[in-house]
């Protein structure tokens, strides 16, 4: 990433040492608009930067930890979205302070950890004291929004055969002064190369999005294929000046997957509603519902 990545001020709490901001949704939103309205003002020749948003959820964290190119390029980002209750509550956990009793120090983590888990639903205004969960699909429909208010060019990168434009269909459709296009771009590798012979594909790609010199590339590969593209192509997106993570966003705007409902989202029982409605992310669910807290649980223990 050799061009400029906009550095604002943040407050982060790091999770399994991956940097992840404590937030607020408002308060995300508040920046973005701020940096955009400065850009906007200087012209896209200015060297103020390139905003380029994250959106770490429990497997991504873990991941992350495991593999350090990854996680080097999570450090790099402008903002780390805690994207899902799990993140939220492992920086609760990691922050608190606990009594390093001798011979006690893994029960009293235990029973930290446990405390932890059940404010969810006794005592939420402790938990989202200090941030709350800031999903990275609402923050990419609050941001279209922006776009379509401020007459912004917007393109979608990502997803199956066809979900990137039945995305940005329905978002026209409740933007009517939108200006969008949308790719599902080449099949990538976990390393975010595109597989042997779409490379054409990718470079075709790259010069539609040049073209069309959009303002906001939403990028929805599914992780790390979508970090580690982002990270590749970074010096030849042109004059883009937001650059956002979304996984599998276009999924749900589409309507190809069922809509989480809120209820389900603000009590932190996502995974169990993708578990009902797709079945087939099993071991997804389980790295982020039982794996990933394990983890924090190990690093607490040993970083105290």
């Amino acid at each position: 990433m050799g061009l400029k990545i906009t550095k604002i001020e943040r407050k982060i709490v790091p999770v399994l040492g991956v940097p992840v901001d404590s937030t607020t949704r408002a308060r995300v939103l508040g920046e973005i608009e701020t940096f955009l309205e400065i850009s906007l003002k200087k012209g896209r020749s200015s060297s103020q930067g390139r905003l380029f948003i994250v959106t770490p959820n429990p497997e991504i964290v873990s991941l992350a930890s495991e593999k350090p190119p990854l996680a080097s390029i999570l450090h790099n980002a402008s903002i780390s979205l805690p994207d899902g209750i799990g993140v939220v509550m492992a920086q609760r956990y990691l922050n608190l302070q606990t009594m390093r009793v001798p011979g006690l120090m893994h029960l009293v983590s235990l029973c930290s950890g446990l405390w932890v888990g059940l404010s969810a639903f006794i005592a939420r205004d402790w938990l989202f004291s200090a941030g709350e969960v800031v999903p990275g699909r609402v923050v990419f429909e609050d941001l279209v929004g922006v776009a379509s208010k401020k007459g912004l060019r917007v393109f979608l990168l990502g997803g199956k055969d066809g979900v990137a434009a039945q995305a940005a269909q329905k978002l026209k459709t409740g933007n009517l002064k939108l200006k969008i296009e949308a790719e599902s771009g080449p099949v990538l590798t976990q390393e975010g190369k595109p597989i042997k012979g779409q490379e054409g594909l990718e470079g075709d790609i790259i010069s539609k999005i040049r073209e069309f010199e959009p303002d906001m590339l939403f990028v929805g590969f599914g992780a790390p294929k979508q970090e580690y593209w982002i990270s590749r192509n970074w010096d030849k997106l042109g004059g883009v000046r937001l650059v956002m993570t979304v996984g599998g966003a276009f999924d749900y705007i589409s309507g190809v997957v069922p809509a989480v409902p809120g209820w389900v989202s603000s009590w932190g029982l996502e995974w169990l509603w993708r578990l009902a409605t797709q079945p087939w992310r099993v071991k997804r669910i389980w790295n982020a519902v039982v794996v990933f807290p394990w983890r924090v649980f190990r690093w607490k223990v040993k970083k105290g």
